[in-house]
């Protein structure tokens, strides 16, 4: 860019210390302009303090004092005469979790906000009186224009911030104020690594270094690398240039090629780990992003095996979607939370144990409410079906010992004293569980005392007061009807105990439905392994 277009001007960048701040201070020193430097820094930082020269001011503040602020703008003008350009760069990006507290949703807001609105009207009071007029860029996100999980006040900051762009460019075109904002996708800064570790970390259920973490982000970018700050940079140096005379009121994305959908519900495609080999393909129907989104809104949680079957097979994917929508998971005949607790029992039982599924919809329920106690309830249950080993066995034993003539008799105890202690513990079962079956009858004579234990540790398992009677049994038959267990009698007993506390037969179709979607999990973990050889030959 020629020199010249900024020579002898004069800007004031926020947050101008490190990262795309900094990138856009050495710019505009590299083209002679006078630049003031706000950042909370007592000190600028190495990296500042080496391309210092005589055009570089540097203010230590904090973007949310307005008279601060004004005081700065007053010391501008009084040497200068005039502000030519401000960029409003200062931000922050805490852990928040899916509910912040006010205390951190007000320092965000007061930071990524306020923070552009003291600095923004102050210059906006001085531009109004310059016959030059002058530019405004405000560095927004892709999260300007999508929402974000576990960066609620982030995103409300950004969502505001490209507002505030909007209604000033509109306000203050007539004047010669121009005023723009632009969106960094995935670019190398510290700020930028923390959704890294608090987003795309938790909610993909990753354990991966930053670095791997980067690289997985730069495979969903059309270009197939991050962005480095001083291409951000360039963008905001042309926008605050005659060059960019007869543009205002608008959102630069600065992505790579990602272009981002207004409200999906999930996370940025800018943190979505997919090859880039995706894009050498086509789809009649949806596109990978559109894929990706679909299966975000019903809750799925985005992973190196989800990432593995899009890149392999779009359509396999786009129809096991149909699938996915068609079991409930759209049509809601059960509350969302009963949903994800259905896929944790089975995903978590002893008969399949599919480790990412079980992150997945943890993660899923914990994002609609369910607290940790409910799912601590609903993993608990799981293990009644240890028991089956129990409830098919000793009916064979039974039937072998009477085939084979084998007399049983207890040492030491009366029989009638055996029967009434049989008694007596069926009772005990049927006032804790609130049924009985035939199934229990070889096993309660066989064993009476690790019947009992059963009986009582079944009945704490089944008795948690957080989960609705007819829905636990809902969720006990899921266990039961799964694909890896099969077991009819308990299927039977559980659905019965479900229709008879309430439960319809809608909802119980619903919950056989989504149950059958483990068939999946075989197919998404085939298809990593296929992408890990198919990456292993190429480099070998």
């Amino acid at each position: 860019m020629d020199p010249s277009l900024f020579s002898s001007k004069v800007y004031l960048v926020t947050g101008g210390n490190r990262g795309i701040g900094f990138a856009i201070t050495s710019q505009l020193l590299d083209y002679d302009a006078f630049v003031y430097v706000v950042d909370i820094g007592q000190e600028p930082s190495p990296a500042l303090q080496a391309i210092a020269n005589e055009r570089l001011y540097y203010h230590s503040g904090d973007v949310r004092d307005r008279i601060e602020c004004q005081a700065l703008l007053q010391k501008i003008v009084g040497t200068h005469s005039r502000l030519d350009g401000l960029v409003n760069n200062a931000a922050i990006c805490p852990l928040e979790g899916a509910s912040p507290d006010d205390s951190m949703f007000d320092e965000v807001i007061d930071v990524n906000l306020n923070g552009v609105w003291n600095y923004g009207t102050a210059a906006i009071h001085q531009m109004k009186t310059q016959s030059s007029g002058g530019s405004i860029v405000n560095i927004g996100s892709t999260s300007s224009l999508v929402g974000v999980g576990r960066l609620p006040a982030y995103t409300a900051s950004k969502h505001a911030v490209l507002g505030l762009t909007r209604s000033w460019a509109i306000e203050f075109a007539g004047q010669g104020i121009r005023v723009n904002c632009v969106a960094p996708g995935g670019t190398d800064t510290a700020m930028a690594r923390t959704p890294l570790r608090t987003v795309m970390g938790p909610r993909f259920g990753m354990e991966k270094s930053e670095d791997e973490l980067l690289e997985m982000v730069a495979k969903s970018i059309p270009v197939g690398r991050i962005g480095k700050p001083e291409e951000i940079a360039n963008t905001v140096c042309f926008l605050l240039s005659e060059l960019a005379s007869y543009v205002t009121g608008q959102i630069v994305h600065t992505a790579g090629g990602v272009q981002p959908l207004p409200y999906n519900c999930g996370v940025i495609a800018t943190i979505i780990p997919v090859s880039t080999a995706m894009a050498d393909s086509t789809l009649q129907g949806d596109s990978h992003y559109n894929i990706q989104n679909r299966f975000l809104s019903t809750r799925g949680m985005w992973n190196e095996d989800w990432a593995a079957l899009l890149q392999q097979s779009p359509r396999y994917f786009e129809y096991y979607l149909n699938l996915r929508e068609a079991a409930g998971l759209r049509r809601n005949r059960l509350p969302p939370k009963i949903q994800e607790f259905i896929c944790i029992a089975v995903a978590t039982c002893t008969t399949h144990i599919h480790g990412p599924a079980i992150r997945c919809h943890i993660h899923a329920a914990r994002a609609i409410g369910a607290t940790a106690d409910e799912i601590m309830d609903v993993i608990g249950l799981t293990q009644l079906v240890g028991i089956h080993t129990v409830t098919l066995g000793a009916p064979i034993l039974q039937e072998l010992i009477e085939e084979e003539g084998i007399t049983i008799k207890p040492e030491g105890v009366d029989s009638d004293e055996l029967d009434r202690e049989r008694q007596r513990i069926k009772n005990d079962f049927i006032g804790a569980r609130g049924f009985w079956t035939d199934t229990w009858n070889p096993f309660l004579d066989l064993d009476p005392v690790f019947f009992e234990a059963y009986s009582r540790f079944s009945a704490n398992a089944s008795s948690c007061q957080r989960l609705e009677p007819k829905h636990r049994e809902l969720i006990v038959c899921a266990f039961d009807v799964a694909t890896t267990h099969l077991y009819g009698r308990g299927t039977k007993i559980h659905m019965r105990n479900a229709l008879r506390l309430g439960a319809t037969p809608d909802e119980i179709m619903e919950m056989l439905e989504i149950t059958s979607l483990m068939g999946i999990d075989g197919v998404t973990a085939g298809a990593r392994l296929l992408v890990e050889q198919l990456e292993h030959e190429k480099r070998a």
